[in-house]
Parts: C-alpha cells; structure tokens; sequence
C-alpha cells in the first residue's frame, strides 16, 4: 500500500501502573547511524529508524522499500499503543509523535531525552482521529539536525473514513517529502550547515527518490498522503491537469471534498532569476504544506499521458511590505497514466468525521476560573536596549524567560543560534 515507484547499556524507565496492562500493539524503533547512496559519489551519512513488530497486526510497521525513512506506522483509533525507542546515536534523542494527543511523557518533550544507547518506553491510548501524522526527533538543538540527517517517518491513524468503500478500493500512496541536509562529500556535520539552509534548502525527494515516477491506470482513483517532512521550506502541490480532492488536512477529516484545481503554468517558476518583478500581491495556491504539515488527497486519473507533480512558488513570510521570503517551484514527481478500462467514483458526501475534542466555550472557561488572553511568541535579546523591547509587571522576567544560554545551565554556554536570546511569552 507505500509508494509502489517504477524508480524508486540500556536501561528502560520504570514500568507506569498503565504499562502493566497488556497493549493492543507493541512496536520498538531502533534509531542508529547509516549510510545510503542520494547523490552521485560516496554515500551519504544518515541517522535513521528502523523497527519491528512485537505484538499487534503485521501490518502496523510498512517499510518503506529502498528508504533510509523510518517505517509507516499504522494504528486504529482506541488502540492501546507501546512503543519501546532504542536511542544508538552518539548523542541525545527523543522521539516526538507530531499531531497526536497524547499524555505529557509520551508527547517526546526535550526534557525527556534520552542519552545514545539508553532506551524509552512510550504508552498511549490513540484518541485521534483518523488522518495521516508523522513523527521525529525533537531534542531542543539538534531537531533540525537530526531530522536532516534522515530521522522522520509517517504515521497514520486509520478510522472509519477509511473504511468507505470509494476510499478503501483506491490504492494508497504515502508520500514523506523531505530534503536531507548533506555538503558535497555527503556529510552533515555541525548545526552551522544547518543554518546555512533557508530557501535554498537541497530539493525535496519523496520516501528518499528524487523525483519518482508514479503509475496511475486511466479512470482509477487513488489516496495520497502528504507529509512535509523537511527542515525549511514549504510545499505547494498541484497535478498537470487533475483536481486534488482534499478530505483531510493535519488529521482533520472533511465532511465534504475540497477540491483543489490544478494551478496554471503562469505560475510556475523554477529559477530565482525567472520570478516575476514586481512579486505578485499573492502566489496561488495547491495543496500548501507548511513543515509538519500532512494532507490527505483524492486522485482521479485522467487521459492517458505524462504529468508532472510540482510544487509551485510559495511565500513563507514577509519581514518587508515589498518583499517576502519565495520558494521557488520544482517537479518533485512524474505522474504516467496508461490507457486501462478501471473506472473507479470518488466517495459520496458526507463523509464520517470522528467525534474528537469537544471544543471549550467561553462560559466553561469564565466558570473555572480562567481568563481570556491573547498569546504571543517573540525572540528578543537577551541584553535589553533602552528603552527595553519588553516591560513585564515587577517579578515577571523570569516567567518570560525559556532560555538564556544553550545548554541551560551551562557556563559558559555554548555558541548556538539560541545563545543571548530570550524566548518571550506574552
């Protein structure tokens, strides 16, 4: 059900009173050191996960054929999960399911991470609902790093969505868009050349290929998962020709079918010197990922012929009126249609959506005490101008202070994109 390209000393922490009760699935990921040929020349260094199944359907771990990406995990809502992470890297990890609601020392927090050749034990009862998650490391630091060296797979929670016959007839795809951080000689060895990336992150590859060729049949409609599994840049998905029938975007389920139409190639740019000047006020838009982003798409396979998957140019941000940060377009994908009588219909509306959080009003949140805020997030230096950026209540500062120095505690600190800044929340 993947991709299906044409190219393409250990010490656990204590058992909790839940880890005594028997889980529906048990799984361990082992994240270790490996080497995988990406580009032309030596092979390229990448961190990966690798896992099996201890208990629970086979099916739960899909390896990703010829990927470093770590395997797809595939649950069902009410399942009783455990997960046993064995950390082999020479340096600190935790793993983070991204998306899924989970009790707090399962959710992956850096302050629970764990050192190389030390192991976790996660426990959790699904309660999502049915969509497409992913998961990574998250050690505060060294994520980008370790998610540019190749740490990151997909997850999917299966529901009753699924099981809608026009949905379970199409063939499934998992697509996990991501772009590994590598110089020349295929190593990523300091947060510096992290850094470096910002739009000019490497181009995406889809389950490690770099542009893959898709095999559709004339008529037939198949499921596609999305997963923006990269460091920086955004993704902007359109199909030559074909509407994308959106039914769930960062695991929320539609009752109905967005349809996405296919963007025009006046739109399309792939060379920084080809963009248009003046920018346009706004880029159309695909099927827009920002990273961490997953989507769930319908495909319906036109005439027969040759297209191309592409992301097209996007805005990330703007710090200027006039200018703002563009990602150029790319072809991340071929798509061959052949001529095949597999007449195959896009499912009837509505569709089920999975009762999830019942939403708080402001009358349950006035009668237990709590007050209606609005929140911001800045960065701001650490060594305050005059006047200062920021004028807290008396006492306050250090509730405004995450991080000061990097490692916290550490004197002197180390040098790091976060040192003398301060992390305010406001």
């Amino acid at each position: 059900r993947l991709m299906g390209l044409a190219s393409f000393a250990p010490a656990l922490r204590p058992l909790s009173r839940f880890q005594t009760n028997t889980p529906d699935v048990e799984i361990e990921l082992t994240a270790a050191p490996g080497e995988v040929s990406i580009q032309p020349g030596a092979p390229t260094r990448v961190w990966k996960f690798t896992g099996r199944v201890l208990r629970g359907p086979a099916t739960t771990l899909e390896t990703i054929p010829g990927s470093y990406l770590g395997p797809v995990i595939r649950l069902r809502k009410g399942q009783r999960v455990r997960i046993r992470i064995h950390n082999r890297l020479p340096e600190p990890s935790i793993v983070h399911w991204h998306g899924l609601d989970v009790p707090d020392v399962a959710d992956g927090h850096p302050r629970l991470a764990v050192e190389g050749g030390r192991d976790y034990v996660y426990d959790f009862e699904v309660i999502n609902r049915a969509g497409t998650y992913w998961y990574h490391p998250h050690l505060h630091g060294s994520s980008a790093m370790q998610v540019g060296s190749g740490m990151a797979g997909a997850l999917i929670i299966e529901g009753p969505i699924d099981d809608v016959p026009a949905i379970a007839a199409a063939q499934e795809r998992v697509f996990v868009f991501q772009s590994p951080l590598y110089d020349g000689n295929g190593r990523l060895e300091s947060f510096a050349q992290v850094a470096s990336y910002t739009t000019n992150e490497p181009p995406f590859l889809i389950n490690g290929v770099r542009q893959p060729v898709i095999l559709m049949e004339s008529g037939s409609v198949q499921n596609w998962r999305f997963v923006n599994a990269g460091t920086f840049n955004m993704l902007n998905l359109s199909l030559d020709r074909h509407t994308l029938y959106q039914y769930s975007h960062d695991g929320n389920p539609r009752r109905t079918l967005r349809p996405v139409a296919p963007l025009s190639d006046t739109a399309y740019w792939s060379n920084p010197n080809s963009a248009p000047v003046p920018p346009p006020a706004a880029y159309p838009e695909g099927v827009v990922l920002a990273v961490g982003g997953r989507s769930n798409v319908l495909v319906r396979a036109g005439a027969p012929g040759t297209y191309q998957l592409r992301t097209f140019p996007i805005e990330m941000g703007r710090n200027k009126p006039e200018a703002g940060t563009v990602v150029p377009g790319d072809v991340v994908a071929t798509v061959i249609v052949v001529d095949a009588a597999s007449p195959m219909s896009l499912p009837p509306e509505p569709l089920p959506v999975t009762p999830f959080l019942t939403p708080i009003t402001d009358e349950e949140l006035a009668a237990n005490g709590g007050l209606k805020r609005t929140i911001v997030m800045r960065v701001i230096p650490a060594k305050q101008p005059d006047p200062p950026l920021i004028d807290p209540p008396p006492g306050e500062w250090p509730d405004w202070i995450f991080h000061e120095n990097y490692p916290p505690g550490a004197n002197p600190p180390t040098a790091s994109q976060i040192n003398d800044k301060v992390y305010a929340l406001g």
